[in-house]
């Protein structure tokens, strides 16, 4: 007969650290660009970037922070939003091609410190969960109002596939990323992205090697029910890629108590001899 045992989350160590944080880069060369994310001669830039999962090379992972690789110009300081999203757009077709993006993208609001000979680091007011799957759209917003000098230097980048990205300027006219219009100045349709330096922390995402893995109810409000054959252990995580419960488990069935846990979405990660599973769960 089966036994299905009780977890109580808040005995386990709910609260533990998060896994630890790992940099990535993306591209490589020694090319830059004047124009990629932002231009400094300008009052008000607009650039859109697609990136693909080759590219990224992530796995249901968070994204912390960006960091820009900057040759030698003027340093300076601008003020940018930053958006990023999924996206199904393989690339851009012309030079009025735009993809809009809302409020709910909005990642980074504030302050680009510009140095020379550096990675410039952007820490995301809120970590960005990229799924492995996707392209992933990258929008910067430049609105510093003031033109910066013809010292200005480039930012490195990288040959990405054909309509990689598109950028515009000008110094009069804010641009609005929610329903960008308008038709790209300087070359603005480019074959280039930029290098990125990404710091992430690992979510619970693994790719699945035969285990089959049943979660109830989802949403879960008391308990949990998780069935898997011949479990060896069940990890839980947050958004944020924090393990909040981990324990061996030798067994089918076992059943997480929820009633006392934040609200919020959460995976569950089961280990067994085939392999590792993950779902995606909801507690409310």
């Amino acid at each position: 007969m089966k036994r299905t045992f009780i977890i109580l989350a808040l005995l386990i160590g709910i609260f533990s650290a998060a896994k630890a944080q790992e940099q990535i880069q993306v591209g490589e060369g020694n090319v830059s660009d004047y124009g990629l994310p932002l231009y400094v001669f300008w009052n008000y830039g607009f650039s859109e970037q697609i990136y693909t999962p080759d590219e990224l090379g992530l796995y249901c992972d968070y994204i912390q922070s960006i960091a820009f690789r900057y040759t030698t110009g003027r340093e300076m300081e601008r003020q940018i939003d930053v958006y990023l999203k999924h996206t199904d757009k393989q690339q851009f077709d012309n030079h009025s091609d735009w993809e809009a993006v809302d409020s709910t993208d909005l990642v980074y609001s504030g302050s680009f410190n510009i140095t020379n000979e550096t990675w410039i680091n952007i820490d995301l007011n809120e970590p960005f969960f990229y799924d492995g799957e996707h392209n992933l759209l990258m929008v910067v917003y430049d609105y510093t109002l003031n033109t910066g000098s013809s010292q200005g230097g480039g930012f490195m980048v990288f040959e990405g596939q054909e309509g990689s990205s598109l950028r515009m300027f000008n110094d009069y006219n804010p641009y609005n990323p929610m329903a960008p219009e308008g038709t790209a100045l300087q070359e603005g349709l480019k074959n280039t992205k930029n290098q990125l330096l990404l710091t992430i922390s690992p979510g619970a995402g693994v790719v699945e090697v035969g285990t089959s893995l049943n979660i109830y109810p989802n949403p879960a409000k008391d308990v949990l029910h998780i069935e898997s054959h011949d479990m060896q252990s069940v990890s839980l995580f947050n958004l944020m890629g924090q393990e909040m419960i981990s324990f061996s488990h030798c067994g089918d069935e076992v059943a997480i108590e929820t009633a006392n846990m934040p609200k919020g979405i959460y995976f569950v990660q089961v280990k067994n001899a085939k392999g590792i599973a993950t779902r995606k769960v909801m507690v409310e």
